[in-house]
């Protein structure tokens, strides 16, 4: 059984251009698929460095990254992010829900920590939550 996004979180999730950072191709290509649908613009990077890089070149509102991957982690690629633009919203997909990871993801100021495995339901209520907190802040 899918949880379906409300009506009213489609018409927002329709306005973003999100960037996805994902080294496993599985959960990279099953979370494009299912964020391409819904989003007016997803484009997708295997690690963090590749992801940085589309940051850099592109217009985006919300960015999602796996913490561990190669080249270039998560975390440094978002604090890299937050380095160019403070109020770009990062959120984070990981396996990894040790304190540690979370002080760290916090302390660069994430807006979000989505604990694989997540249903991609998940990811479009978190993406919904923090941009609907943006426009109401």
């Amino acid at each position: 059984m899918t949880i379906e996004t409300p009506d009213y979180n489609r018409e927002l999730l329709r306005t973003l251009n999100v960037l996805c950072v994902e080294d496993v191709d599985f959960a990279r290509e099953s979370l494009a698929y299912y964020l391409k649908r819904r989003c007016g613009r997803v484009d997708m990077a295997h690690n963090g460095q590749a992801g940085l890089e589309m940051f850099r070149s592109n217009a985006y509102d919300v960015v999602l990254t796996d913490v561990l991957m190669p080249v270039m982690d998560g975390l440094e690629m978002a604090q890299r992010i937050k380095a160019i633009d403070k109020n770009m919203p990062v959120l984070v997909l990981t396996a990894l829900s040790d304190e540690e990871t979370r002080n760290q993801a916090q302390a660069i100021g994430v807006e979000g920590f989505i604990t694989k495995p997540f249903f991609p339901e998940k990811v479009a209520e978190e993406i919904h939550r923090c941009m609907a907190a943006r426009k109401a802040g």
